[in-house]
């Protein structure tokens, strides 16, 4: 029950008497209820135990909330006096868009204080450094601000006397160039309606003449009017159907009353809708460009749209147009890659077939892949060497692709240094020597070998325009052979599916200048208010010279908008220290909660991106942490575990209760006057095997205005007792061989404090423990589940499923050696099989603990028998990569889809870092190689075979290198663990 304070009483009385009192006299009646309130708060209540078995007092417990005050006495209005400034600050250049961001301020005194005196008080947030300069008198300064302020940014300025009385307060934002922040329809949208508008949203109001700089494509006639910030473009009768309008606003639009205006051109693109289509299916061919021989009817992939209310074709139409030359089947080939891929009905990108010789109207029977929505379809009879044109005729938009029929075969790839071509006959299998790789414009760049290899200098009419996310537009390059045959070969051209894999030429869509800079980016959090600014900062630096850009332009954008056109939200521009390194300081103002993109660039180059989101934060009333006395422990060990509750003023937050979970227990805790509380848990895990990782959570048992919680964490061994063991098959037993030693846990405390991980937990040899081994047989049963179409082999593969049953082979014992080594051969019944062995032993403590490893013969793994060849691992997910120390010679085998060393036959392996470094052609199906110094700090590797049916080309691998004996390790500290606003935080920072 809180009872009548002096403070209160003066409170109440300045209120009821409605007089006017000093500001100072209102703080210190304010200062004395808080401190009476927070007394009361703590006082009547003894601090409880710290123990976890402590049950809650029955009533309401202290929150951070204090309770309501008494309302004996009646209440009165306040008056306050209006606040009357001493001084005034204004910009000394502005517009309507805002402060211009090299403006200085006047600042003049209200009084006879001169405004030098005043102007010492004088701050701002975000904070900005200046200089105060004498104005035309004693009542005026100008405040010149030490380098220009940031472009769209909220400063908040106030001044105060020597005694901390506020004298005046003021906010301004800085100018900043226009920006689109909206667009109606979006970009790359579909079925729209044909009565729609267009518009244009920026972000700041009166934009002005952008009827003079929009423009759309088909042209169409229409009026504009301005809603605000918004410019609607409306189009005098309905655009036309099934169509692909694309609108550009150039840059340089302006606004009423300013010099700022657009910075950088918006274009987008939409499709308009059209009849509803009675069709229920769609399909796509596997890829626009494709290949076959004239010995055999072509086989064609599809890849079939449909949902679950859709029923799947059982055949579809198909016609194929003979295409009358090369130039013409080049052309078609062109207009087929720059599809945009999105659209659903426009036309514009289809190849006329008016003129063209058809030479099949069939029906195809669609030949479903198991478990998939892809297909294939079957020419009645081979066709002759040429070119044709594939048609399925559908409502709307056709579904076309150009078919190359030819004996004639050809792998490329491009770098940023090098292009390197294959070139094959598939009638004989031989390679092609004196064929040449010619660019788009019909430039010869190469002539291939004896191997039929092409090895150049990456020519300009194989570069692709560099676009900021890394992708490329196909190039389409051709083969020339000497005896009048000709091939294109479309670099970088799109696979939908239908079966297809990699076995396309490729163009390298890496072939960006970012990849010449080492670079870092960060900013000081993930999530910001509305009203905050972001910190960034980051390295940058030249990995051929070391050297560092004049500059660098830092934008921010909306998650979905385009980094190429923007819009941009906020820019800045940083010049990068001797070092590199930078910082930039871009604002969010007035943004809406979502997802935002960083981009940084140099020389219009983005270098790289980082990621944030303007979202709502609750701060919450306090802070609560939470330590434990060790993080590695062995099961039923003590753990100590301490929480402090702090105000964010530094006051303690008493009277809490707190719920802690940890080590699969539940209990309530109460911090005590200080703020802290205290237990002591029995630490367990649940598993038998290496070592728990375990939290320990805390939360207020009460409801909180804003999310508020602590943790640590410990590691947990299930005993004292640590395994280390492996089996292999020799001959017909499998031979185990292994250590058994006692758990090192101060060794695992170093451990996590150097890299937050216990690395090798193993101590002392733990001699004459007995060690039991029980041995299971993998039994693996095949079964055939389907068949699926190899477009390279054109064969037929069954589709396997493997399934494992186990079989127990017994029960083994054995028994550490002084060294804490153990051994044991134990026969097997199948060499061919894996053997599952998992030992037990316990400790001193009867504590016991687990281990598995496996028995297989050498080099045999679970190969999938219908996978394509690969690099070093079978298929599945991630980027497979190897850690090779320099100097070390290392050997990438290429490997047949069922486990097998590739078989004899013709292989290339290209070795590539920032570009092509080397190309190897030979029989074998393994890349012997030394990492030397110049392949820092990591190279890629891929492996190419041709083959009856053409080329099969295997994932890449990664050889980085070992970063063992190449760590750089970083210590961050502060002089201390807290800081009041203002203060000053001294970081050290040491590398060893």
């Amino acid at each position: 029950m809180l009872q009548r304070k002096p403070g209160l009483d003066l409170f109440r009385a300045i209120v009821e008497r409605g007089r006017t009192v000093p500001h100072g006299a209102i703080g210190i009646a304010a200062a004395v209820l808080v401190v009476v309130l927070a007394a009361d708060a703590i006082g009547p209540r003894p601090a409880p135990s710290p123990s976890a078995t402590n049950a809650s007092p029955s009533g309401p417990g202290p929150s951070s909330t204090p309770g309501p005050l008494p309302t004996s006495d009646p209440w009165t209005k306040l008056e306050v006096v209006p606040f009357t400034p001493l001084a005034d600050l204004a910009p000394a250049s502005a517009d309507t868009s805002g402060v211009a961001i090299t403006t200085a301020f006047v600042f003049r005194s209200r009084t006879t204080t001169p405004a030098l005196s005043l102007a010492t008080g004088l701050r701002s947030e975000p904070p900005i450094a200046f200089a105060v300069e004498p104005g035309g008198g004693p009542d005026e300064v100008r405040i010149i601000p030490d380098k220009p302020l940031v472009p769209g940014v909220r400063y908040r300025f106030h001044a105060t006397d020597p005694s901390g009385r506020l004298i005046g307060s003021w906010t301004y934002r800085t100018a900043q160039p226009l920006h689109v922040v909206g667009l109606l329809p979006d970009d790359r949208s579909t079925s729209v309606p044909v009565t729609t508008g267009i518009e244009v949203t920026f972000d700041q109001d009166g934009p002005t003449d952008v009827a003079s700089r929009f423009s759309i494509s088909p042209a169409v006639a229409g009026t504009f009017r301005t809603v605000g910030r918004t410019i609607v473009f409306a189009p005098t009768r309905p655009l036309a159907e099934s169509t692909i309008y694309r609108v550009t606003v150039a840059a340089g639009v302006q606004m009423i009353g300013s010099n700022q205006t657009l910075e950088a051109p918006v274009s987008w693109s939409f499709e308009t809708s059209g009849p509803d289509s009675s069709d229920t299916w769609d399909v796509t061919f596997g890829r626009p460009v494709l290949e076959v021989t004239p010995r055999e009817p072509a086989v064609i992939g599809l890849d079939i749209v449909a949902s679950e209310a859709t029923a799947v074709p059982a055949s579809v139409p198909l016609q194929v147009y003979r295409l009358p030359t090369f130039d013409a089947a080049r052309d078609a080939a062109t207009r087929l890659l720059a599809d945009p891929g999105w659209a659903q009905r426009d036309r514009s990108t289809l190849v006329a077939t008016s003129g063209l010789t058809r030479v099949l109207d069939v029906t195809a029977a669609v030949e479903h892949q198991e478990a998939t929505l892809s297909g294939v379809i079957r020419l009645p009879r081979p066709l002759a060497s040429g070119w044709y044109l594939l048609v399925i005729p559908r409502e709307g938009r056709d579904r076309q692709a150009l078919l190359q029929v030819t004996e004639l075969a050809a792998w490329a790839l491009t770098s940023e240094t090098r292009t390197v071509g294959w070139v094959h006959d598939l009638a004989t299998g031989l390679a092609v020597a004196g064929a040449d790789l010619v660019d788009a414009s019909g430039g010869r760049v190469g002539t291939t070998d004896g191997q039929g290899l092409i090895d150049v200098p990456t020519p300009a009419g194989l570069r692709p325009a560099a676009t900021s996310d890394y992708g490329a537009k196909p190039i389409i390059a051709a083969i020339a052979a000497s005896d009048g045959r000709r091939l294109l070969v479309p670099l970088g051209g799109p696979t939908f599916g239908g079966g297809y894999v990699s076995e396309r030429s490729n163009l390298n869509t890496w072939a960006h200048p970012a990849g010449d800079w080492w670079f870092l980016a960060a900013t000081d959090r993930t999530t910001y208010r509305p009203s905050d600014l972001v910190h960034a900062w980051g390295v940058v630096r030249s990995r051929d010279t070391g050297s560092v850009p004049d500059r660098l332009s830092i934008r921010l954008r909306a998650n979905s908008s385009s980094q190429d056109h923007g819009p941009w939200l906020a820019t800045a521009t940083v010049r990068p220290n001797a070092r590199g390194t930078w910082t930039a300081d871009l604002p969010i103002s007035e943004l809406p909660f979502g997802d935002y993109i960083l981009d940084v660039l140099a020389d219009d180059v983005v270098l790289g991106s980082t990621w944030l989101g303007v979202h709502d934060i609750r701060k919450p009333a306090y802070s609560l942490d939470v330590t434990v006395d060790r993080h590695a422990v062995l099961a039923g060990d003590a753990v100590n575990v301490t929480a402090r509750a702090d105000f964010f003023d530094g006051t303690s937050a008493a009277g809490l209760d707190l719920v802690t979970e940890a080590f699969g227990a539940t209990s309530t805790i109460r911090t005590d006057a200080s703020g802290t509380a205290a237990l002591t848990l029995k630490a367990a895990t649940t598993t038998t095997m290496g070592f728990g990782y375990e939290a320990i959570e805390m939360r207020p048992a009460r409801p909180e205005e804003g999310q508020i919680s602590g943790s640590s964490n410990a590691i947990v061994f299930p005993s004292a007792a640590w395994f280390e063991a492996s089996a292999t098959i020799s001959g017909s037993r499998a031979v185990l061989s292994g250590k058994v030693s006692r758990v090192d846990l101060a060794a695992v405390e170093r451990q996590l404090t150097t890299i937050g991980w216990p690395e090798n937990p193993a101590g002392a040899p733990l001699p004459g423990h007995g060690v039991k081994v029980t041995m299971v047989e993998q039994i693996p049963v095949t079964r055939q589940v389907g068949t699926t179409y190899d477009f390279i082999e054109k064969r037929v593969i069954p589709i396997f499923q493997t399934e494992l049953t186990e079989r127990r082979i017994g029960i083994y014992t054995t028994t550490s050696g002084p060294d804490g080594a153990i051994a044991l051969s134990i026969p097997v019944p199948n060499v061919e099989h894996t053997y599952r062995l998992s030992l037990t032993t316990t400790d001193g403590a009867g504590r016991t603990v687990m281990f598995d490893t496996y028995a297989s013969k050498p080099n045999v793994g679970s190969a999938n028998p219908i996978s394509h060849p690969y690099l070093d691992q079978d298929g599945g997910c991630g980027y497979v990569n190897r850690a090779v120390p320099v100097g070390q010679d290392v050997a990438v085998t290429m490997f047949e889809g069922d486990g097998r060393p590739g078989l004899a036959g013709q292989y290339l392996f290209v070795v590539a870092a920032r570009g092509i470094r080397d190309v190897v052609a030979q029989t074998g199906s393994t890349l012997d190689r030394t990492f030397t110094e110049a392949d820092l700090p990591s190279l890629n590797v891929l492996a190419v075979r041709f083959g009856p049916g053409g080329y099969f080309v295997t994932n890449e691998i990664l050889l980085r290198a070992a970063s063992e004996s190449r760590t750089l390790k970083v210590e961050v500290s502060a002089d201390r663990a807290r800081y009041a606003p203002g203060e000053t935080a001294t970081v050290s920072i040491r590398t060893t």
